[in-house]
Formats: structure tokens, sequence, C-alpha cells
């Protein structure tokens, strides 16, 4: 079980009402910095099954990584730059390899990068093109087998997220 307190800015209408909140990964933040480090944790969009679970009073992951798993973080600010960058991404290897596709602001939209990852986890790396202004971030995760092998790995876990950072 894991348990982490939330803040979301919340409007109150003049007739008192209160419009549905949006869950974003801000707390008492503005916007979030691209380049300083994201603990997984502060996911605010987790589908396909994957959840935070707390290792230790330290240690908080995302885990239950499946083939189409879906973690978002928002909102980032990332600035005016034309330069493309990279983002590095620590996970815990679970012997499955495959890649993280990188979307902004849906998960259903184009993917604007990904990273490859291997059994023993470690630190990965996806270019990315420069992207500028505020936007929501979107990981996927993707098996890399096929044929036969691919039905050997519904449903396993692919990997642990523990934290990522954008680098210029």
């Amino acid at each position: 079980m894991s348990r982490r307190g939330c803040v979301e800015k919340i409007d109150i209408l003049p007739d008192g009402t209160i419009p549905q909140v949006e869950m974003t990964s801000l707390g008492f933040e503005e916007s979030l910095n691209p380049f300083m480090v994201t603990k997984a944790d502060t996911a605010c969009v987790l589908k396909g099954g994957c959840f935070i679970t707390e290792h230790n009073i330290f240690d908080r992951v995302v885990t239950g990584i499946t083939e189409g798993a879906v973690m978002g973080w928002k909102y980032y600010d990332f600035g005016t730059d034309d330069d493309p960058f990279s983002l590095k991404l620590k996970l815990r290897g679970t012997g499955c390899r495959g890649k993280i596709l990188v979307f902004l602001d849906s998960d259903g939209s184009e993917p604007i990068g990904s990273a490859e990852f291997s059994g023993n986890g470690g630190i990965v790396s996806a270019e990315l093109p420069a992207v500028k202004g505020r936007h929501a971030v979107y990981l996927k995760a993707e098996c890399d087998y096929t044929g036969w092998a691919k039905d050997m790995f519904k449903g396993r876990a692919l990997f642990e997220l523990e934290e990522f950072v954008f680098v210029k």
C-alpha cells in the first residue's frame, strides 16, 4: 500500500459550486521543471494496471508496468529553447526488454521519442526534439517480444520506474 497527500487548485464558483478538479503532479507549483529529477511516484495518470508502491520509507516506484501501461505527469514548462534534448529514465529491470514511448499532452498523440530497455534496468535514454511551452508528459510501455514469445510476457511486469529527468 502507498499513500501520499495531494494538493490541487480548486475553483469555487460564485454560486458556491465546485467544478471537477483536474489531478496534476504540480502540488503547490505553477509548473514542473523538466530539468530537475522527477520521482516516478508523483505520476498523476496511471493506466493499464500500473501503480505506485513503497518498497521502504525512502523507495517509492511505479510498478506493475505491463504492455500498454501509461504513466503521466502534468505539467512541465519546457521554456522557449530551440535545442533538442534527451530524457533519462532510471529503471529496475524485471528480465524483460522493450521500449518506452514518450508523448506530449496525450498518450494518444504521436510519440516524440522512445527509449529501449533491457532486462537489467539501469539508466535508459530517449532522444527528443526541441519542445517549447507547457506540456503534460506521458510514458507508454511496449514489450519487445514478437511471435510465440510475446504470449509468454503477456501481463508480466516489464520494469519498475524510479525517476527521470530531461537533459539538454
